[in-house]
């Protein structure tokens, strides 16, 4: 079920008509796409299948409104009382109900009309219910009935035989007429059959013996369609009086489906009793009993019956496995795919710059390609940030190591700097264009140019806040060897020699900013990014070293303390969420032993401790929603939206705890 539902073929409809219809338009689709491509349509009952059937005849017979039709009456009932007309039209596709040996069709056989003839035929078979019309004497005045016909049919098997037969012919052996539309077929009807896709509609009645053989008649996909209105009032019926005003989600129903589908129910057989030594005549009704007064095979039962449990689970592990190996491998492979993409992009516009110049830089294609490349970056952030999931996949699947993720990022770094500098020089020239224009003295050009470069030249705000006045000091001076004011000042109070301090802080602050540059162009937060705890341990035992004035060593510690702050937030939105989970993995096995003792959750021991904790959380997550500046670097949307919805769930046991305290504390004061 799982694997139905991300690869989307779990259709999930609101109301019987919806159900029928999305199958048929999804069946016409695919044929109209494929047609040479077997399929099959499959249903749990016979009425079902008719329904199906009526569906799908009727988009068949739209494309030929013109189409030879006749009208025959078949039985559907055992004794042939019950008739109905069925009308035949070349195109459509029967079901023999009956075997006819000499022309080759048995029951279950599915042919495809090709022509069709009425004749009036003196020789026809005699309808059963004809025949009941003159025993019952009502044959005597021959205007009350109709004279007989017979519908010669030439059709095609699926196997390629052509057959020719009336459909009187088509007889059981009660001598009754089966024929019917053969569109849809039933689960029991379609073992042994194999197509290329197969379509399923079902409910929660079978058992796994009836899921099994529906779910592999199939080479290529299957698409199942379940109606989930009566399921979710079955659902909202069955929950605990604490559940009851909560909605009824898709993954409820899934589960319940789940839940539903593992039952098992074999058929029975003269042989299951033989073999087991419990053959017994069909008129005992009473089962056989041991001297102790239990069922002799009652151990045996529930002995397999768990062992069916523990494959279960086991197969259910192994199937999300599976599924997230899927999902993982996908995304895997689509990064791979747009890591060549873009790599390729890069060698043509490298091409296009050694041919056209540097204005190649500023197209749109070229930016178009660095925008790529910097979504490309992101992905990659998160896959590093999982290396026990993507590590391995991105080695076996792609052939991409660090190595190759770290040219991917220099690639990137590299084109937003030439992207930079051409943007300077584009504009260096331009104000130079323009300063000549003027007449202005060639050095104010100079300057006014340099200035320009430098103002061009991006500088993300985190960085000029995050630098130290120091180095930005030495930064702006130009000069290796400029003297750094507040250092001096600091150094003349302290009478403590800084020269040798300054090259290491310099190459210090030059790892901070590309850092930062680094984080801005891949769009991670600075502390999320590769190497920031490295970093930061270097800035924390530089400014714990004590030879920096105060001012650089209160700026580098408050980037260590930044960072400390943003570790313990994620930590504990982290640890928050895994004990959201752990809590209502605590809430499903209450209720599951509140269910084996016929009681309500409330009424067991462990439920104040539960609402206890409950409460505790729903604290924790109040604070996380409520601080964004602290906890919203931590919170992606589909975060946020999951941690509010666990907070919405936790507030409806929190009403429920404190009225039930409120009930408690009335009952000690009456009692007292």
């Amino acid at each position: 079920i799982e694997a139905w539902h991300v690869r989307g073929r779990l259709h999930l409809c609101h109301d019987e008509e919806k159900t029928l219809t999305t199958l048929v338009d999804d069946w016409e689709r695919h044929v109209r796409a494929e047609p040479g491509a077997s399929t099959v349509v499959l249903a749990r009952t016979k009425a079902e299948g008719r329904a199906l059937s009526w569906l799908m005849r009727e988009r068949v017979l739209a494309q030929n409104p013109d189409a030879k039709r006749a009208v025959i009456e078949v039985s559907r009932d055992l004794d042939g009382r019950l008739t109905e007309p069925l009308e035949v039209a070349v195109g459509d596709r029967l079901r023999i109900g009956a075997t006819q040996w000499e022309k080759q069709l048995f029951n279950g056989t599915v042919v495809t009309v090709e022509d069709l003839e009425v004749k009036r035929a003196e020789d026809a078979a005699v309808s059963r219910k004809a025949r009941n019309g003159e025993a019952t004497g009502r044959g005597t005045d021959p205007d009350r009935f109709e004279p007989e016909y017979s519908v010669h049919i030439a059709a095609r098997t699926d196997d390629g035989r052509r057959v020719v037969f009336r459909h009187d012919e088509i007889r059981d052996w009660h001598d009754n007429i089966r024929l019917d539309y053969g569109y849809a077929m039933t689960i029991a009807s379609a073992q042994g059959l194999t197509v290329d896709r197969a379509f399923l509609l079902v409910d929660d009645r079978p058992a796994r013996e009836t899921i099994y053989p529906a779910a592999t008649r199939h080479r290529e996909a299957l698409d199942v369609y379940v109606n989930r209105a009566p399921l979710a009032l079955d659902i909202a019926e069955h929950r605990p009086e604490d559940e009851a005003g909560m909605p009824v989600t898709d993954s409820d129903v899934r589960a319940y489906l789940a839940d539903r589908w593992s039952r098992s129910q074999p058929k029975e057989a003269a042989l299951d009793y033989v073999s087991d030594g419990m053959w017994r005549e069909a008129r005992e009704e009473a089962p056989r009993h041991d001297g102790g007064g239990r069922e002799p095979h009652r151990d045996a039962a529930e002995t397999r019956e768990a062992a069916n449990d523990n494959a279960l689970v086991r197969i259910a592990q192994d199937i999300r496995h599976a599924v997230n190996g899927w999902r993982h491998g996908a995304a895997v492979d689509a990064f791979a795919a747009e890591r060549n993409e873009v790599l390729a992009s890069w060698d043509h516009l490298r091409a296009r710059v050694r041919d056209e110049g540097e204005a190649v830089a500023l197209s749109p294609a070229f930016r178009a390609t660095l925008h790529r490349h910097g979504a490309l970056m992101k992905q990659a952030a998160s896959f590093r940030a999982r290396p026990r999931v993507f590590e391995r996949l991105l080695s076996e699947r792609a052939g991409i190591g660090e190595g190759e993720l770290r040219e991917l990022r220099d690639v990137h770094a590299r084109a937003g700097s030439y992207l930079r500098s051409v943007t300077a020089r584009t504009a260096h020239a331009a104000r130079q264009e323009t300063a000549e224009q003027r007449e202005a003295p060639p050095q104010d050009a100079e300057g006014e140019s340099e200035r320009a470069r430098r103002d061009a030249e991006p500088q993300p705000a985190d960085v000029r806040q995050s630098v130290p006045a120091a180095a930005r000091t030495t930064q702006d001076a130009g000069s290796e060897t400029a003297p750094v004011r507040p250092v001096e000042e600091e150094t003349a109070r302290s009478a403590v020699p800084m020269d040798h301090l300054q090259p290491a802080y310099r190459r210090l602050w030059r790892d901070w900013r590309t850092h930062l540059l680094r984080a801005g162009s891949e769009g991670v937060h600075r502390f999320d990014l590769d190497g920031a705890a490295a970093l930061v341990e270097r800035i924390a035992a530089f400014a714990g070293s004590g030879r920096l004035a105060a001012e650089p060593r209160a700026q580098l510690e408050e980037i260590v303390g930044q960072y400390r702050a943003h570790v313990q937030a994620r930590d504990r939105v982290r640890d928050h969420l895994r004990d959201v989970e752990r809590h209502w993995l605590r809430y499903r096995a209450i209720s599951e032993r509140a269910r084996q003792l016929g009681v309500r959750p409330r009424e067991l021991r462990s439920w104040p401790i539960w609402l206890e904790r409950n409460e505790r959380l729903l604290r924790e997550g109040r604070a996380i929603l409520d601080d964004p500046a602290t906890y919203g670097a931590h919170l992606d949307r589909a975060g946020r939206e999951r941690l509010r919805g666990e907070v919405s769930k936790m507030e409806r046991f929190s009403d429920a705890y404190r009225t039930q305290s409120r009930s408690r504390d009335r009952g000690r004061t009456q009692g007292l």
